[in-house]
């Protein structure tokens, strides 16, 4: 039996000179001028020097916020019970926005049946929480390079719509290098959501 697609699918493009960039100095510059208060160290720059690691969120964090006025939160850690984290403040402050823009009663219910399907910290979740501050509209966004879903992923996807319903909006972004996108796929447009 198939289970139901709970994501649409997404593509968006970059430029590929940002990945030189992002490798070299763990950001991007155009990333830090502009949206500064977004990415900042240790936000919005790689763990490590020499890679891509966190590469395809930070664009999409990035990509969304400059043609759409998209803000998000990124290790938003829903399923984390720690009340000593290091992280708490960012913990805090990501959920402070998620009660906004969901609503209190939907956001608890979400955390509950993460903790009661056995999630820990940010286990499966994607990487981020994303909301538009007029139209108030919010989804949750996994960003993808070449990698693909694992099962933590879709389970969590499963326990948001499933806890959630319809308006448990799940995004999976596949980000293409401008250069290996097909001509119509430009920087300023996505594709439209399959849902299967």
């Amino acid at each position: 039996r198939t289970m139901p697609q709970t994501y649409t699918e997404h593509t968006i493009t970059y430029p590929m000179r940002w990945e030189e960039e992002y490798t070299k100095d763990r950001t991007v510059a155009v990333w830090l001028s502009e949206f500064p208060e977004v990415f900042q160290d240790p936000i919005g720059f790689s763990t490590r020097r020499g890679t891509l690691d966190l590469f395809p969120q930070h664009a999409l964090m990035y990509l969304l916020r400059k043609r759409s006025g998209i803000m998000s939160a990124t290790w938003f850690s829903l399923a984390d019970t720690s009340k000593k984290s290091k992280n708490r403040n960012r913990t805090m402050a990501a959920w402070d926005h998620m009660r906004k823009f969901m609503g209190v009663v939907p956001f608890d219910a979400l955390r509950s049946a993460l903790l009661a399907s056995g999630f820990s910290s940010f286990a499966g979740e994607p990487d981020l929480f994303c909301w538009h501050p007029e139209t108030r509209q919010w989804f949750f966004a996994e960003a993808k390079r070449k990698d693909k879903l694992i099962a933590s992923q879709l389970r969590w996807f499963d326990v948001c719509r499933t806890t959630l319903g319809d308006s448990g909006d799940i995004r999976v972004y596949t980000l293409i290098r401008e250069a290996d996108a097909e001509p119509n796929n430009g920087l300023h447009a996505t594709s439209l959501p399959r849902r299967t």
